[in-house]
Order: structure tokens, then C-alpha cells, then sequence
């Protein structure tokens, strides 16, 4: 019988699209024109503030929610200036105020069950403190205005219960929206199947600038696969003979075949030095660990058939799942004896290299290419942003001025190159967005940076909340490590 998902999404329906910006109205000593689909609003010299207002009148459902989406595209503030933008209703009642905003970019506004009327979007320029004052030859721009009401659509879909769960590359398919074998979840990020890609930015893609923001397996699709959404992970079963992980995770006993023929992953890490020194310096160990611990697993699963078979008197079934216990056993010896060599290497490179600096030097040169990457393509938002904390007094670490600036991008850098601590992606309770904080006990200061656009958001001083938490489930989790390592 098939399984019933109900599902409840929003959509949305556009009421009110302001393109053509007609009847508009301004401060005195503030002249609006209109070209090239943008409406720019400049303060003649004279008093009065640099200001441009709408009006529109609108029958709004007051059980809905709607949004107003605006897009401010210029201007030529210095960075002690931005823009105000205000929702006025008939009574003079402000119901939104967006406070400064320094960068341009689109906003919206949420506007939870209005009444129907008459309203107000008051588009102002304005100073770090409020002021309206000192905008002579100064102007800002818009592109579009638009009215959208957020339309809850509910759909029920039938899924077969004879389905596997777990399909592509053994990760839980998701046909609720876009169909049967479209959509697989991985740990952090939705793979659409029928592009190849992930639909949403790598979590990690200010740590990897030479890859692209939604490829999948970073394009390694014949001896890697996927990790959890986030970067290729190498796979022991590759060549002309070995079964895809798809096809493995659809056999019916899960078991996967292994020919002896097939490459291995421990004779690599023994015959190939550059194999060997990745292995050492770069994954540290992880894929030989990962490779014994999974045919050590597959030996034992493979035990478990062969004495199921012989209780039921299948003699060849037996033989069958016994050769490839052994199998899986040959390559845990394999593994083993790559371990050995990787240890080796690692032992030599501390003592001839000095310690840690074989593994620390590889890991400071790319994070701070990484660094470097940032700081340039994040530059004007950098001196922006951090150019108006210090003029605010938020970071009395840096002087006023460009040498200030200067000096706090500086921090910025070293605190990315020499990372100490890094969260995972959370939603940032001031402005919603999707943001990892980075923290540098060189620098003492916290980078927080957009998860998904890989843009600067601010510098904090010392550690964050999210920072500490980290740290506290990190030291956690190795107090527990050690415990059951004792026991």
C-alpha cells in the first residue's frame, strides 16, 4: 500500500510590480528621474533631505502574509551614509522601519495579515546616527518594486512503500516534490539527480576557492563519491568491474561485491609515494582508518550470511559468502600494512622536518590562499562594513580612518589563515542569515561570514556564543572519547 506525504509550501503571488516608476514624489531639492528601467532620486544643494516616496493603495486578504521586495541597486555614499526605508500606513503609523542600511541589494518586508488601504514606502538617505543632513550631490537608485502575497499550496503525494529508502550513492531519496529518483538528501545539502548538481552553495566554499560553488563529488564521478554533501570522498571499489554504490545499495542481501582484481586502496598508499604523502599529510590517516573499519565490517557481515546459509543447509551459499569474508579480510590486511607505511612517513617527516611542520606548513599555505581569495573578492564590503563599525565605536582596536580599515581587513586575514575554531552553519538571530563564525586565538576576533554567498558579514571581538558552544562540544565530545578509550 502506498505511503501518503502531505506537504504545505508557499508560493508566491505577485500583486503590486512597480517597474516603470510612475508617480512618484520627493523631498523639496530632490529631483527623480527615470533610465534604463532604474529611478534615481539626487539632492540639488538647498535644505531638505535626499527622499523618495511611493504611494499605493491596495486590498490586502487580513488572514494572508504578504512581502514587499524592493531592490536598491546605487548610489555614491560614502561609507558614514545609507539609506532608511519606511512603511507608512494612512494614519502616519510607521509599521516598518528598516534603520541603515549601508549596502545596496534587495530587501524585503514582511507584512504580516494587513488591513486594506492606503500606503506609504519612504525611501530616505541617511547617516550612522539618524541625521538626514549633508547629502548635497549625493543620489541613490532603485530597479523594482513588488507586492507579493505568500499563498500556502498543500500537495499530497503517493509514494510506493516497496521503494528503497536509501537509493543513490546509499543516500535517502526524497521524491515528495520533484518525483522518483530526482532528489537525494545528503547531510547538508538536496542533489537534483537530473543535473548533476546540488541546488544550494557548498558550506564550505570559502575553504575550497578552486572548486565550484554547486558541483557534485567535486566532479570525481568514476573512484569517488560524494560526501555528505560537502566535498569527494575516494572509494575502495573502482575499475571496469566494480558495481556502482546505486547498484550496491539496491542488492538484496546490502552486501557488495568485491573482485580481487579490483584495485586497492592499501597497495596505492604501499606503491605510490604521492598516494602515500596525501594520505599522510592531508587525510592524516582518515582513509586507510575508513577502508579497514569498512571491510572489517563487510567480513563480519559476510560470516554472518555464510553460518545463516549453513544453518539452512545451502552448502553453496556457504562456500559463496565465506570466499568473500576472506576477501574483505585480505583487504583489512592491506589496510593494515598501509596504516604502517602512513605512520612511517609521518614520523619520519616530524623528525626531519621538525614536528608538525610537514602537515602545518601544507595546511597554513592553502588556508591562507584561502584567505588571501576573500579578502579580494570581498574587498568593497570589507572596507564598508568594517570602515562604519569603526567610525560606530565597535571596534576600538582601529583609529577612525583608512589606516583603521586597513589594519581591521589585516585582522580579517590572518584570522582566516590561522583559524582556530569554526562553526557549523547556523541562522544568525539578528538578520537571518545563513552564516559560519571563524575565530583565531592569534587574532582574538571572530569572522562571520554568509554560508551560502561566501560573503563578509562582520568582525566580531573575541568569541561568539557560537564559537564557545563549539569549543564546549568539542572538548565534550574528547572527554568522552578518552573515557571510553580508558574503559
Amino acid at each position: 500500500m502506498p505511503v501518503r506525504y502531505i506537504l504545505s509550501f508557499f508560493v508566491l503571488t505577485c500583486l503590486i510590480h512597480f517597474s516603470a516608476f510612475a508617480q512618484w514624489t520627493s523631498a523639496p531639492n530632490t529631483f527623480l528621474s527615470v533610465a534604463n528601467g532604474k529611478l534615481t532620486a539626487f539632492k540639488n544643494p538647498g535644505p531638505g533631505p535626499l527622499r523618495a516616496r511611493k504611494q499605493f493603495t491596495t486590498i490586502f486578504d487580513s488572514t494572508r502574509i504578504y512581502q514587499i521586495k524592493y531592490h536598491y541597486c546605487g548610489n555614491n555614499f560614502p561609507s558614514n551614509k545609507g539609506l532608511r526605508v519606511r512603511l507608512v500606513n494612512t494614519n502616519g503609523t510607521v509599521i516598518y522601519n528598516s534603520g541603515f542600511i549601508a549596502d545596496t541589494g534587495t530587501y524585503v518586508i514582511p507584512v504580516n495579515q494587513p488591513p486594506s488601504g492606503t500606503y506609504r514606502m519612504v525611501f530616505t538617505g541617511i547617516n550612522q546616527n539618524g541625521g538626514t543632513q549633508g547629502f548635497n550631490n549625493r543620489f541613490f537608485q532603485l530597479t523594482s518594486i513588488a507586492v507579493d502575497r505568500l499563498d500556502t499550496v498543500t500537495k499530497t503525494v503517493m509514494v510506493p512503500y516497496n521503494k528503497y529508502r536509501y537509493q543513490f550513492q546509499g543516500q535517502e531519496a526524497d521524491p515528495e516534490i520533484k518525483g522518483e529518483g530526482n532528489s537525494y538528501n545528503y547531510k547538508y545539502r538536496m542533489h537534483d539527480s537530473r543535473l548533476g548538481r546540488f541546488f544550494s552553495i557548498d558550506p564550505l566554499a570559502y575553504k575550497f576557492p578552486h572548486n565550484g560553488s554547486y558541483n557534485f563529488s567535486e566532479n570525481i564521478l568514476i573512484n569517488g563519491v560524494e560526501l555528505e554533501g560537502l566535498e569527494v570522498m575516494y572509494t575502495p571499489n573502482y575499475g571496469a568491474s566494480a558495481k556502482s554504490l546505486s547498484q550496491a545499495a539496491g542488492d538484496a542481501d546490502g552486501d557488495f561485491d568485491i573482485s580481487s582484481s579490483e584495485r586497492k586502496i592499501g597497495a596505492a598508499i604501499l606503491s605510490v609515494p604521492a598516494v602515500m604523502a596525501i594520505e599522510a599529510f592531508l587525510t592524516k590517516g582518515w582513509l586507510t582508518r575508513s577502508f579497514i573499519l569498512y571491510h572489517t565490517g563487510e567480513s563480519m557481515h559476510e560470516t554472518d550470511l555464510a553460518q545463516a546459509a549453513k544453518a539452512r543447509g545451502d552448502t553453496e551459499a556457504y562456500n559463496e559468502h565465506m570466499a568473500k569474508s576472506g576477501e574483505h579480510n585480505m583487504e583489512v590486511l592491506w589496510g593494515l600494512a598501509g596504516e604502517a607505511a602512513v605512520g612511517i612517513i609521518t614520523k619520519l617527516a616530524a623528525r626531519y622536518v621538525g614536528p608538525g611542520k610537514s602537515v602545518l606548513s601544507m595546511e597554513k599555505q592553502a588556508a591562507s590562499v584561502a584567505a588571501d581569495d576573500f579578502v579580494v573578492a570581498n574587498q568593497k564590503a570589507l572596507n564598508k562594513k568594517l570602515g562604519t563599525k569603526i567610525g560606530q565605536g565597535r571596534l576600538p582596536d582601529y583609529a577612525p580612518g583608512p589606516q583603521g580599515t586597513k589594519d581591521a581587513v589585516e585582522t580579517v586575514r590572518k584570522s582566516l589563515a590561522n583559524s582556530t575554531t569554526e562553526t557549523s552553519a547556523f541562522v544568525a538571530k539578528t538578520d537571518k542569515q545563513i552564516v559560519v563564525d571563524i575565530y583565531s586565538s592569534e587574532t582574538g576576533y571572530t569572522v562571520r561570514v554568509n554560508a551560502e554567498t561566501n560573503k563578509f558579514v562582520t568582525l566580531i571581538k573575541g568569541k561568539t556564543k557560537s564559537i564557545m558552544d563549539t569549543e564546549k562540544a568539542v572538548s565534550t565530545s574528547a572527554k568522552s572519547s578518552s573515557s571510553s578509550t580508558n574503559q
